[in-house]
């Protein structure tokens, strides 16, 4: 939400078949497998922004070693440039 928004970010998880969200975009319940519905809900960010996306998905599964093993799906660590600040790596 920080990143795309509430609106944005609450209707992408409308979509998501399993995952009840209130009126503000919390997830109150989830009524499926948790798994596919992380999995449905990180597909509906990453197409909107792929990049973005595995890096919060990375960050999240660092901090929740739990689940991480659990979703049991590479997640590439990624590093966004942004081509104003030159990056220090060159």
């Amino acid at each position: 939400m920080a990143i795309l928004g509430p609106n944005i970010s609450r209707d992408v998880a409308l979509q998501v078949t399993g995952l009840v969200i209130d009126a503000s975009g919390e997830a109150t319940e989830i009524k499926a497998d948790p798994l596919l519905v992380l999995q449905d809900l990180v597909n509906g960010f990453m197409a909107l922004s792929a990049p973005v996306t595995q890096l919060i998905l990375y960050a999240l599964l660092e901090e929740m070693p739990a689940v991480k093993g659990d979703y049991n799906q590479p997640v590439t660590k990624i590093k966004l440039v942004c081509p104003i600040i030159p990056n220090p790596a060159n």
